[in-house]
């Protein structure tokens, strides 16, 4: 059972590491039990790297989540994602820069009492005619 913070994810029964191969068969297991179709061990690893990637983080940090041999490794398999990220980052830039005066960013809450309420319509002042 996974409760401390040092505790592996995919252990062994005895609680030690697990060798890649069994976790990934664990997994493989798992998805068979669950009926699950396309989902692997490596379409897991995938997902977790993209979304590193798309948090920010960099090749040598992505690089040591996976456990690959060099950043240079990392930033060759995942130069799409990469690229993505940085595509993501210029296209915010520029539609803040163009348009973040417009932008509100404030947080919106799911709970119903901070939702924004609608307001009553606002009367124009009307100016009488006199003729």
């Amino acid at each position: 059972m996974h409760s401390l913070d040092a505790d592996y994810v995919f252990a062994a029964p005895d609680g030690r590491d697990r060798d890649h191969r069994a976790a990934a068969r664990g997994i493989e297991r798992a998805v068979t039990n669950a009926g699950l179709e396309g989902v692997s061990a490596h379409s897991c690893r995938h997902t977790f790297a993209s979304r590193l990637i798309a948090l920010g983080l960099d090749p040598v940090r992505v690089s040591k989540q996976l456990g690959h041999a060099s950043p240079s490794f990392t930033e060759d398999a995942y130069s799409h994602e990469f690229e993505r990220a940085r595509h993501a980052d210029e296209l915010r830039e520029a539609m803040s820069e163009g348009f973040g005066a417009l932008l509100d960013v404030k947080p919106l809450s799911t709970s119903a009492r901070n939702r924004p309420q609608p307001q009553p319509a606002k009367m124009a002042a009307v100016e009488p005619i006199h003729g």
